[in-house]
């Protein structure tokens, strides 16, 4: 327990004195021995009767105690009487209560007293001397003043506090007349809390910024008994506004009556600058933001700039914006966009730029100020299309884009208003956007005429090309049927003279007849090859997907060179690990691509070398198809050449291999086409691995329908002649291949009719209603297009079989046969055996 000084100072003790302890030792009483006379029972009574701790001591011996002192203490009765008063005494208090009774100290001090659990008491006590049975004895009188002492230092602690706190706390009567005021608020509203007692808070620091409305809720709600809390301007001494967040609590005296209103304020006013700021930035930011959409969307001047000037007047709190363009040729400053003028003069105006403000900031390239514009010698707006307009103060800056000027912003004021750098600094970012938004413009008006030119020569190149493509088909077509039509003749002869036509043959001519067979059948081959590039070059080749199986397939494609590998002594051999027995593609392709592996493998290939055709699964969805050889290598640097149409590694004069360099370009883009790749594995003087990876389900195959839909060809019902011979009408215009198929047919017991052009065959047809009708489409005066067209448009002839025959074999050949009513489609030059098989098929001869 902090050590209390006595209310009063003490008696001084001179060096002289008895001892210290002498006086309560002085006529000392018998032990035991008590007085019990009349007056000393009284004494007793009135002892216990009274609120304070009452003690007899004699010699500070205790003798007698009340009840409350036993109480005060902790002890029982009994146990202090007989204890020695010091022992109630704090140690560094003892010497002072000594003191006391020596001198006979009869005024009240202070001690600390010790409990009995060994706690402390603060003690007010006084004491005197009395006769107890004729001996000199003292009573002593002690008060608990613990919780008073407490109560008294925590309101010190609170005054302190008051006193100290940063908050402004005022104290006023319910009159609202101030009592008490801390320094705070002194610091917070420049009056000194000694100058705002007893004067009411309106007159010292009312603003005029809030309405009566404002301060009649304060009074409302206070009077009503609530606390009241909100933020307030309020005017300090020096005149400057200041912003406070004022709580007001009412205070209620012992009747329950309003008796005082304390009220602590805040100052937040750097807080609600902050908030400003914070707010005034984040529209500044949206606004940009939205600047910046505008200029992205539309690429427009007129918008970009509107949007811009629109914001600007708000966020600059300015009353007029325009944004000058600036002429080049004329060299002047002319409307771009414009905002809050009383007149649109200025929309058909411009400035000379040494003539103007706005020409100036252009001139000077930099801001121009005039805060007030009554101060400006030569005031340019006093005359000319701004007369009218009330301005007093101006602020122009020009816009800069690499390092050019292409015009200027300015805002305009009817009032005068002090601008802080913070104004100046987003003046000049919005500036900023003004020239991003005029710069884009202009870049996208030149883009759009950039634009416009290469649209024009992209069409016109487009239709170039369109020409040359299809001058490049006519020349292929032409090609194809100027090939075709006489190797038709070859191998139409050919097969004829084979299958004893035209009589039976030697055996060395037989052998000769088979040379030209496969001159002819290669011949076809290339010119296949051929078309195939520039089908799948004009995205018109289409696959005809269907299940098929990988064994059969790889097995048919070493037949086809099986013959030639024998003759160079070459072990062929295949291996397939991929334990996939069904693929679904386009079989006939699938066959192409391994045999132009296969015949290159023996193509280049020493005898006595080997080749092999593996086949393995390639993840879960795919095949791999392998031709691996022995063969001479491919040098790295020439492999990129490989799938190239028409390049051969070796072109020279003197080659050693044949061939025309189209079976890898097109075996490569038949895998493609297939929804794959191909690859190639090579080391020189080792060999070759070329392979291409298919997925099981060909995403670029389609099935495509081998004939057409019988609704198309209406009622076409085959004619039967039981008994008789089944006539065919020949369309054909060149007369070799006139005569080969008219030979073949009557040699397999047909009757056959021909015509040598469109006409001759509609006239035919409906003269001798033929069984079956062979149309060639290229012929002069009416092709076979036509033809077609016409015989399915007359009754008579509608229903009869129609096989176009063309030399063409171009892209949409079979489709655009089909659609004009053929029933079938056969590519010269044509097998004859094949043509037999598919006339019997239509005519369906039950033999």
């Amino acid at each position: 327990m902090k050590k209390i000084t006595p209310r009063k100072k003490n008696i001084n003790v001179k060096k002289e004195s008895a001892p210290v302890n002498s006086f309560l030792y002085e006529h000392p009483l018998p032990a035991g021995e008590k007085v019990r006379g009349e007056g000393e029972q009284r004494f007793l009574q009135l002892t216990e009767a009274s609120f304070e701790g009452i003690v007899i001591h004699e010699m500070g011996r205790i003798l007698e105690v009340n009840q409350n002192m036993a109480d005060m203490f902790g002890y029982e009765k009994s146990e202090l009487e007989g204890m020695s008063l010091m022992d109630l005494i704090a140690p560094q208090m003892r010497d002072l209560v000594l003191k006391n009774a020596q001198f006979d100290y009869q005024e009240i001090y202070e001690v600390t007293a010790l409990k009995k659990d060994g706690g402390t008491l603060i003690c007010e006590l006084h004491g005197r001397k009395v006769s107890h049975q004729g001996r000199v004895a003292r009573v002593l009188v002690l008060r608990d003043v613990t919780h008073r002492n407490q109560s008294e230092e925590q309101l010190h602690l609170q005054d302190a506090a008051l006193k100290a706190s940063a908050n402004a706390i005022v104290i006023t009567d319910r009159k609202g007349i101030i009592n008490w005021a801390n320094q705070a608020f002194g610091v917070l509203t420049g009056y000194d809390p000694s100058e705002a007692v007893g004067k009411n808070p309106r007159d010292l620091v009312k603003s005029g910024e809030h309405d009566r409305a404002f301060y009649k809720d304060m009074w409302d709600t206070i009077l009503a008994g609530k606390v009241w809390r909100n933020e307030i301007v309020n005017r300090r001494k020096d005149g400057s506004l200041y912003s406070e967040e004022m709580t007001i609590t009412p205070v209620l005296d012992p009747q329950g009556k309003f008796s005082h209103f304390i009220a602590v304020k805040q100052d937040i006013t750097q807080r609600k600058q902050a908030e400003e700021k914070t707010l005034l930035q984040l529209k500044r930011l949206t606004a940009l933001r939205e600047i910046d959409l505008a200029i992205a969307a539309t690429f427009g001047m007129n918008l970009s700039l509107n949007a811009l000037v629109k914001h600007a007047i708000n966020l600059l709190a300015v009353d007029a914006v325009t944004v000058l363009l600036f002429n080049s040729v004329m060299n002047t400053l002319e409307y771009g966009a414009g905002l809050g003028f009383r007149t649109d003069k200025v929309k058909t105006s411009s400035v000379k730029l040494g003539e103007s403000y706005a020409g100036r900031a252009a001139i000077e390239r930099h801001i121009v100020q005039i805060p007030n514009l009554a101060q400006e010698p030569d005031n340019l707006f006093l005359t000319g299309f701004l007369s009218g307009e009330g301005f007093v103060s101006y602020y122009g800056t020009p816009l800069i884009v690499k390092g050019k000027v292409i015009g200027v912003m300015e805002v305009f004021h009817r009032s005068l208003v002090e601008r802080d750098e913070d104004w100046f600094g987003f003046f000049n970012t919005l500036a900023g956007q003004a020239a991003i938004a005029i710069d884009n413009a202009k870049l996208f008006e030149n883009l759009q005429n950039k634009n416009i030119e290469l649209e024009m020569r992209v069409e016109e190149r487009t239709v170039e090309l369109r020409k040359a493509n299809r001058s490049k088909d006519e020349f292929l077509a032409s090609m194809s049927h100027e090939l075709r039509t006489p190797l038709n003749a070859v191998i139409g002869i050919t097969e004829a003279l084979e299958e004893g036509i035209y009589g039976e043959l030697r055996p060395h001519q037989m052998e000769k007849l088979h040379i030209i067979a496969e001159s002819g059948k290669h011949l076809l081959e290339l010119i296949n090859d051929i078309l195939d590039i520039s089908k799948i070059e004009a995205g018109k080749l289409e696959l005809q997907a269907k299940p098929t199986a990988v064994d059969a397939l790889c097995q048919a494609s070493m037949r086809m060179v099986k013959q030639i590998a024998f003759q160079k002594s070459l072990q062929v051999s295949m291996l397939n690990t991929s334990n996939i027995e069904m693929i679904h593609a386009d079989e006939r392709r699938l066959k192409q691509m391994l045999v132009n592996l296969l015949s290159n493998a023996v193509k280049f290939t020493p005898e006595g070398g080997q080749i092999a055709l593996e086949v393995s699964r390639e993840g879960d969805h795919a095949i791999r198809f392998s031709v691996r050889d022995t063969g001479i290598g491919i040098p790295a640097d020439q492999v990129g050449r490989l799938f190239k149409p028409f390049v051969q590694l070796d072109s020279s004069l003197s080659r050693q291999y044949t061939g025309t360099g189209l079976g890898l370009a097109l075996t490569s883009q038949l895998a493609e086409l297939h929804g794959g790749s191909m690859g190639v594995e090579s080391e020189v003087g080792r060999g070759s691995c070329f392979y291409f990876i298919i997925p099981t389900q060909s995403p670029a195959a389609r099935v495509v329908e081998s004939e057409k839909s019988a609704a198309q060809i209406p009622n076409q019902t085959p004619v039967k002649h039981e008994g008789k011979k089944r006539r065919i009408l020949l369309v054909e215009d060149n007369a070799i291949n006139r005569m080969v198929a008219n030979d073949y047919l009557s040699a397999k017991g047909y009757y056959v009719d021909t015509a040598a052009d469109g006409f001759e065959a509609i006239e035919s047809a409906q003269t001798y209603k033929p069984d079956l009708i062979l149309m060639d489409i290229q012929m002069p005066g009416m092709n076979g297009f036509e033809a077609i067209k016409r015989l399915r448009a007359t009754p008579e002839t509608a229903a009869i079989p129609i096989i176009a025959l063309t030399a063409l074999a171009m892209p949409d050949d079979r489709e655009r046969c089909l659609e004009a009513g053929a029933s079938e489609y056969l590519a010269k030059p044509v097998s004859l055996k094949k043509m037999e098989e598919m006339i019997e098929g239509l005519l369906r001869v039950e033999r």
